[in-house]
């Protein structure tokens, strides 16, 4: 015997003479050909109306739905002429739509004629004339032999009339999948394009037989299924035309006066709702939970299949990954898209680094990826990047020039390959594509294996090698372009091509699309996703026609799709055993049954009640409390975590450096002990060092650095006469200190305003304070003091040190907010005080006095004029004698404290001081303890 596909019935082979008819048919034109072609004319088409240009890509998108309105003309074999109609509506309707009318009369008056300049044929018109020659061939010459046409709806108009033929002849049969012959004849005739039954009416009118003519397939005879019968006549009632639901009551009893030939008799409803169930979870995650739980409780049985079938993939998504908790790996039919691959995301690496080679997320993608070897053993480069990684590519971005020259000979490695792609130069896609795939074998490639024969291979490696080879043979028609817009045709094609499983990873378990599942055989069936919007799917807004245009134009209606999907759902749901399941909330909104699940749940009510319908139509099981349960935590099992409080022995309170402990900290880190000790013991103790992204975004910190460090740069040089252009000064030194921070210099147009504000402000201020007889005699110095009574070293970096007549001040640069003089007599902010204490103490070089005042300068653009703030005065102020003892009093109390054992180091001890984010925040865990009611423990 020989199987053909009705879809691909290739003239070159029988049931053709072989050579015949192959001789009068052009080829199809390639998927890929005619994509690229017609891209092309929406380019040019869309460059007439707009000036602002379309992308290859997005003109690729466009295509799509054209090409869908192309096939459905040649499916649906609309003629020519009825184009015409579209001039007597198009003056109707909106602009957008009356543009696409016109370029349809146009793709149509031209495209075919491209077509025959190209010596090929629509796919779609060539699958009709083949269709329709058979029909003449075994018109004319009827075949000896037996043909069976089996599982076709006969959607496409040439197969209805090949089934006609076949139907006909002396040893033909045709076998029509899933015809209702026990829907009353008022309700058939009202069957539209919504009904399940649509497409076998259509092709039964074209057959020219009625219903009563179709006999019931043998094996029914044969075997007796009444549970199934019963199914199949409750699915059909369920899906009735709208119209006909008010006759449900007269029709529910005729059905059970029909079914019933004696008193004892099962009821047919609950003869039909043996073996069918609804699970309506509250999530789609606790769906995909309870779905995981029915597949894997099939394989308890010995033998028993089971298959998810969804049009859903995030479900199948969230399946797949809730199943791998019993290390159950089943493949979804519908695949993957190939970007999302292994494959995929190495080629997309690829492309981002072309642009952009110094990046460091993408010279960390590609250099740790399994198929990058550039010549090297597998994993060579891996691991010289990670060598390199932490000290040169964390934190701001660095610059080529700055780095050493090991690091730099790296780079170059990576860099080199990528120079042909780098030219700024306009190129066909066809040149691009095989530089590319060029460039793509050139980093696979290992000391012993070629770069190709690790890529093209499996089923995604076959796919990307299609792709890239329809790019270079077709790429052409899409004109030249820069390689960034290369690089998004590239990634789009890659998002719209599946990788499917060549064959299924589980022998027992399957989840498969609606399309995947009509021929499907499986103990049990569990149909997800039943909400409206996604089975049935939302028709959706085509781009090209509206449902009025193509009415009159003779194509197709959005609304078969609903009766096609509707036919796959009632066959599905006859076998014997089916799950029905949906979520009542997807993304945290609230979600609509189904239309065929709320129908069937109306009827199943209507006929045995709302208590009885509800326990028919339950599981017998409680899968639902099963899947709930397997992360269920009982509120008397939980143990509010406790905020951690670390205690450390004595002798390991202090990092040791040579042989000794250093009991140590600067000013900035008291103040971080006091706020926050679990940071000092993370830091200093752990010896914890926060680890920076890769590729940081330049931040308040980095921000900061810049600016102290060009004021330091400033006071250095002018320490006592300020120039004329003083403001022009300190506003280039502050750009040149950003910059070299990682300030991007394209930004620095938007940010000038802003620096020669904080100039203005800051040297208003330095002339003030000259004017009140204050000299900078330092800035940025360092210096020390050691406590004996404690046994601890207090160490400081100043940003700016000024002598007046009355003694020093010691000034404090802030870009941000700076405490409040109350805070600081409080104590939770030393770090002026100290710094006084060690400038009196005269460890600061050259000089030594009294500290007569502690300032915080504001240098920042938003708040009052008066930058400085005083905390040393005030009518509620401390002198600075006075908060110099107290801070040195407050840190021995400090440091005696923690030098007894029993002292822990907790996290954030005080609410007013609780900030939002820490370097230490998530090994302290605080989010967990803060949530749980671990705040009052403190």
């Amino acid at each position: 015997p020989m199987m053909r596909p009705l879809a691909d019935i290739n003239p070159e082979e029988p049931p053709f003479e072989p050579g015949g008819l192959a001789l009068t048919l052009r080829p199809a034109i390639s998927a890929a050909q005619r994509r690229f072609e017609l891209a092309r004319l929406v380019q040019h088409y869309y460059g007439r109306l707009s000036d602002a240009p379309l992308s290859s890509a997005g003109a690729l998108l466009l295509s799509d739905p054209l090409i869908s309105l192309l096939d459905d003309a040649d499916m649906e074999e609309a003629p020519p002429e009825k184009r015409a109609a579209l001039y007597e509506i198009i003056e109707t309707l909106p602009e957008h739509y009356k543009q696409a009318g016109l370029f349809y009369d146009i793709i149509q008056t031209h495209w075919p004629k491209r077509l025959e300049e190209l010596g090929l044929m629509s796919p779609m018109a060539r699958r009709v004339q083949v269709l329709d020659a058979l029909t003449e061939l075994w018109t004319t010459r009827p075949p000896e032999h037996p043909v069976i046409i089996a599982g076709s709806t006969g959607t496409l108009k040439a197969t209805a009339r090949l089934m006609a033929c076949v139907s006909r002849l002396e040893k033909g049969l045709v076998v029509l999948p899933g015809l209702d012959t026990h829907m009353p004849e008022d309700v058939w005739e009202k069957v539209d394009a919504q009904h399940p039954q649509n497409a076998l009416k259509t092709v039964m009118s074209t057959l020219n037989i009625e219903r009563s003519q179709v006999h019931p397939w043998p094996i029914e005879d044969v075997s007796d299924h009444p549970r199934r019968r019963a199914r199949q006549r409750l699915m059909s009632e369920s899906l009735v035309p709208a119209d006909k639901t008010d006759d449900w009551p007269g029709r529910i009893a005729n059905i059970r006066r029909g079914a019933q030939t004696n008193e004892t008799g099962p009821d047919p409803f609950v003869q039909a709702l043996d073996g069918l169930s609804v699970i309506e979870a509250r999530t789609d995650d606790e769906e995909a939970q309870v779905i995981a739980t029915l597949l894997r409780e099939c394989l308890e049985t010995f033998e028993d299949t089971a298959a998810l079938v969804t049009p859903d993939p995030a479900l199948a998504r969230r399946v797949r990954a809730a199943l791998r908790r019993w290390d159950i790996d089943v493949d979804f039919s519908q695949g993957e898209p190939l970007e999302e691959t292994g494959l995929g995301a190495f080629l997309s690496g690829l492309l981002e680094l072309v642009q952009d080679p110094m990046n460091p997320v993408t010279l960390a993608f590609i250099s740790k990826h399994e198929f990058t070897g550039l010549g090297h053993a597998p994993g060579h480069i891996g691991d010289l990047w990670m060598s390199y990684e932490r000290q040169y590519f964390r934190g701001i971005r660095p610059t080529y020039d700055n780095l050493p020259e090991n690091v730099a000979v790296f780079l170059g490695l990576i860099c080199d390959p990528l120079t042909p792609l780098q030219s700024t130069d306009m190129k066909g896609v066809a040149d691009w594509a095989q530089a590319f795939t060029q460039l793509a074998e050139s980093f696979a490639k290992t000391d012993v294996t070629q770069g190709a024969t690790r890529l093209w291979r499996g089923e995604a490696g076959e796919k990307a090698a299609a792709l890239l080879s329809d790019l270079i043979e077709y790429g052409d028609a899409l004109g030249d372009m820069p390689f960034a817009e290369f690089a998004g045709l590239v990634s789009s094609l890659m998002r719209g091509q599946a990788v499917r499983p060549r064959y299924g990873t589980h022998p027992r378990l399957q989840i498969l699309g609606p399309l995947e599942a009509r021929m499907l055989d499986a103990d049990i069936i569990i149909l997800g996703g039943l909400n409206e919007g996604i089975w049935p799917a939302r028709t959706g807004q085509a781009p090209f026609m509206s449902r009025a245009m193509r009415q009159e134009i003779g194509l197709s209606l959005p609304e078969r799709r609903y009766g096609l999907a509707a036919h796959d759902y009632a066959e599905l749901a006859t076998h014997p055993h089916v799950f029905l399941t949906r979520s009542e909330r997807s993304d945290g909104s609230p979600t609509v049954a189904s239309r065929w699940l709320w129908r069937l749940q109306t009827l199943v009510k209507g006929a045995l009640g709302e208590t009885d319908a509800q326990s028919a139509l339950s599981t017998k099981h409680p899968y639902l409390d099963w899947a709930r349960n397997l992360d269920l935590v009982l509120s008397r099992d939980v143990i509010s975590a406790p905020r951690p409080a670390p205690c450390p022995p004595l002798q390991a309170r202090w990092p040791v450096r040579d042989g000794r402990s250093h009991r140590s900290l600067s000013v900035t880190q008291v103040t971080t002990w006091i706020r926050d000790p679990y940071s000092i013991y993370a830091r200093y103790i752990l010896g914890l060092r926060p680890l920076e992204e890769l590729d940081a975004s330049f931040g308040p910190a980095q921000y900061g650095t810049a600016i102290h460090r060009a004021l330091d740069m400033f006071s250095k040089t002018y320490r006592e006469d300020l120039p004329a252009n003083v403001v022009a000064i300190l506003t280039r030194l502050f750009e040149q200190e950003l910059i070299h921070e990682g300030f991007a210099e394209t930004d620095m147009l938007a940010e000038r305003p802003r620096l020669e504000k904080m100039a203005q402000r800051s040297c208003a201020w330095m002339t003030a304070r000259q004017a009140q007889g204050w000299v900078c005699v330092d800035s940025e110095a360092e210096a020390q003091l050691h406590l004996p009574s404690i046994d601890f070293t207090l160490r400081v970096k100043t940003d700016r040190l000024e002598q007046g007549p009355q003694g020093f001040a010691i000034v404090d640069f802030k870009t941000g907010r700076p405490a409040t003089a109350k805070v600081v007599a409080a104590g939770f902010d030393p770090q002026l005080p100290l710094t006084g204490a060690i400038l009196e103490a005269g460890q600061f070089k050259g000089l030594e006095g009294a500290v007569d005042a502690l300032l915080y300068v504001r240098v920042s653009v938003s708040g009052p004029d008066k930058i400085e703030s005083d905390i040393s005065r005030g009518r509620q102020a401390l002198s600075a004698p006075e908060l110099i003892e107290r801070s040195v009093d407050g840190l021995e109390k400090l440091v005696r404290l923690y030098d007894q054992a029993d002292t822990p180091y907790p996290s954030q001890p005080r609410v007013q001081y609780i900030h939002d984010y820490g370097d230490y925040d998530h090994l302290a865990r605080r989010a967990e303890w803060m949530r749980l009611g671990g705040e009052d423990q403190a």
